[in-house]
């Protein structure tokens, strides 16, 4: 009766889908550059026993809402730049010093305005199928009583990486990532793409 969350998404194409891709939020805005670093990656990383892919990595400045607190995920990685670990961390309200917020045990906590960040922009080799497809498995059976749950593509990476079943690239982008959270955020985002039209970024029409 619904999509069971952005791990099935993906899955749902994986019939169509031949070649090495990219999975994104289909209403967020990523900025060109990043989709520069997401191709030069799949185009020159081959896939291997230990499967390779990547994640474009934000700095938590640029993608923060003036109109209020948001989630991210706080991307842990290793000297060599790839993935160990997503942390979700809610209700980050922008700071002097990057982003606060409340831990667990309610203490204040303080993150780095360029710390690095997921926002849903992957890059996958079409060996991530399999994979999907069993973790999905897993997934139905323990939750597929209730239509509420879903598979989400980060725990879905997370789960290969502490597997050792792939390693995760974080490719980090000087964009600013661009969404509307909030009611307040529209007039802002619009004011944004529109400053790339003038500035010939974007053309005023992407198709003829």
């Amino acid at each position: 009766t619904k999509p069971w969350g952005t791990g099935h998404a993906v899955l749902v194409a994986a019939d169509l889908i031949h070649e090495p891709f990219a999975a994104i939020n289909a209403d967020d805005f990523y900025g060109p550059t990043s989709y520069r670093l997401l191709h030069e990656f799949l185009v020159h990383t081959p896939d291997a026993a230990v499967a390779n892919y990547a994640m474009v990595g934000f700095r938590l400045a640029n993608t923060l809402s003036e109109a209020g607190s948001v989630s991210r995920g706080v991307c842990r990685c290793d000297e060599t730049g790839h993935l160990q670990h997503i942390e979700e961390i809610t209700k980050l309200g922008k700071d002097s010093a990057g982003a606060r917020y409340t831990d667990e045990a309610g203490e204040s906590r303080t993150l780095p305005g360029d710390t690095l960040v997921s926002m849903n922009m992957w890059g996958f080799h079409t060996s991530f199928f399999a994979h999907l497809r069993d973790g999905f498995a897993i997934f139905l059976a323990r939750n597929g009583q209730d239509p509420r749950s879903e598979y989400y593509l980060p725990t879905a990476v997370n789960d290969l990486v502490n597997a050792g079943r792939a390693r995760v690239r974080v490719l980090s982008t000087p964009e600013a990532w661009c969404g509307v959270t909030y009611q307040q955020d529209r007039l802002q985002v619009i004011n944004y793409l529109r400053g790339l039209v003038e500035n010939g970024t974007y053309p005023s029409k992407l198709s003829p």
